[in-house]
């Protein structure tokens, strides 16, 4: 029986999605490789929050988000210390931080990122393939640190080329200015491999079978 396949989301990935109104691609390019696409309710809140408080991004950031969570193609999982998990996953978080579950979830600072991780490690030493989404590099290196997979937003966009997800470079082009337009921290897409010849020769004619690699 091959093994469980989870994808865990950072705030920032979700916020861009939904505010460029491209969650669908997010989504359809994870559930074929994962059987569970899941946020902490500190990500849940955090979306919901931002996407609402800031004038940056558009009232629809937040109606986005909210379907998907309704419609169950996301699942937000507790993080509270009387969660199911809350044993495990104080102790992925006290490696994580050197603090207790408890005390760090007082504090706000990159909470939700600490949470994607510790709820990773937990699943992971479950015997579970997990996968984090999360687009800031320190978040990216923390992972890795504790042999976390990470996949990032260019890592989503080329696997919809791979899977037919993408009409062609124009498209992308276009996807991918919508998506940075909502997060500063995006590199322009020639310093990406986006639009390069080797990405789009693996474009298929038809729909690629399911299956999410891993990143690098």
């Amino acid at each position: 029986m091959a093994a469980e396949q989870i994808t865990i989301l950072d705030a920032g990935p979700c916020i861009t999605f939904c505010a460029a109104a491209k969650q669908s691609l997010l989504v359809e390019v994870l559930q074929r490789g994962s059987n569970q696409i899941r946020v902490p309710d500190v990500v849940n809140d955090e979306v919901s929050n931002r996407g609402s408080n800031r004038r940056d991004f558009p009232p629809i950031t937040v109606l986005n988000w909210a379907w998907l969570v309704e419609h169950d193609r996301i699942e937000v999982v507790d993080s509270s210390v009387s969660s199911e998990d809350a044993e495990a996953l104080s102790v992925a978080v006290k490696k994580l931080t050197g603090t207790p579950l408890a005390e760090r979830l007082t504090e706000s600072q990159d909470l939700g990122e600490i949470l994607v991780i510790a709820h990773a490690m937990v699943r992971k030493d479950r015997g579970e393939v997990v996968f984090v989404v999360i687009d800031e590099w320190r978040g990216q290196q923390l992972a890795s640190k504790f042999g976390i997979k990470v996949i990032d937003t260019a890592w989503i966009l080329s696997s919809a080329v791979v899977r037919g997800l993408i009409a062609d470079r124009g498209e992308m082009k276009k996807t991918y200015d919508a998506l940075r337009k909502y997060d500063s921290g995006l590199v322009h897409i020639d310093q990406t491999a986006l639009l390069k010849p080797a990405l789009w020769a693996q474009k298929p004619k038809s729909k690629a079978a399911p299956g999410i690699p891993a990143n690098g």
